[in-house]
């Protein structure tokens, strides 16, 4: 074989190889994935009430979504996204009252939403104290993206997640007569002097004695 040939059939064999390599990488690059999922938390504000109210808390949840690969934004978007939430909420072994039992919170992005208005009852005589609210939250997520050059591909789950919130109960001011005097007559003008005592376990700030009506004549 010439020196002429050898060099031709070794250029040949190159450009073959060099083909190959790039139809590698070539389908490499068709294969792309995007990976991850949401991570939910719950927690309310201004939740503290006193005994005997009607309340709203407002509840919000955290999405920390977690991206275990990345690759185009709006699919990263997806799969950090809880679609179709739908919130639980219940008193468990507290005393409250809830009103609102089911809350549709729809697709819980990543950051903070809310508020999720929830109404419930503080019921009369409840005691003082720190109870918890039950929260379950059930949704959707797309767990990875597979893309390009083909029509995207999802792989759904389905999850369930359940929270505690706290709840403050504070008792209300209640006064009690402890003692009373007055130099008054019948049918005369006086003064009229009255103890009275905070029996409840709650602070009263700002109070002020309500002036009793006058008698009709």
């Amino acid at each position: 074989m010439t020196r002429d040939r050898r060099l031709g059939v070794a250029l040949v064999a190159l450009l073959l190889v060099g083909a190959s390599a790039f139809g590698v990488v070539s389908v490499s690059a068709a294969n792309k994935t995007v990976a991850g999922h949401p991570d939910l938390h719950a927690s309310v504000t201004d939740n503290e009430f006193t005994t005997g109210t009607e309340a709203t808390l407002d509840l919000y949840v955290q999405n920390d979504g977690v991206l275990t690969q990345g690759g185009a934004a709006e699919y990263q978007e997806r799969v950090k996204t809880a679609r179709s939430t739908q919130l639980s909420i219940s008193g468990g072994s507290s005393p409250i009252t809830v009103h609102t039992k089911q809350y549709p919170a729809g697709n819980i992005v990543d950051g903070t939403n809310g508020p999720y208005s929830i109404k419930l009852t503080v019921p009369e005589g409840t005691k003082p104290g720190t109870y918890y609210l039950n929260v379950r939250a059930q949704y959707k997520y797309t767990g990875a993206v597979n893309y390009d050059p083909e029509q995207p591909e999802y792989v759904d789950y389905q999850q369930t997640k359940t929270f505690r919130v706290p709840v403050v109960v504070r008792d209300r001011a209640t006064f009690s007569v402890v003692n009373s005097t007055t130099n008054a007559q019948v049918n005369q003008r006086g003064t009229y002097n009255v103890t009275v005592k905070n029996t409840g376990s709650e602070v009263a700030t700002n109070v002020s004695p309500k002036r009793p009506r006058e008698p009709t004549r």
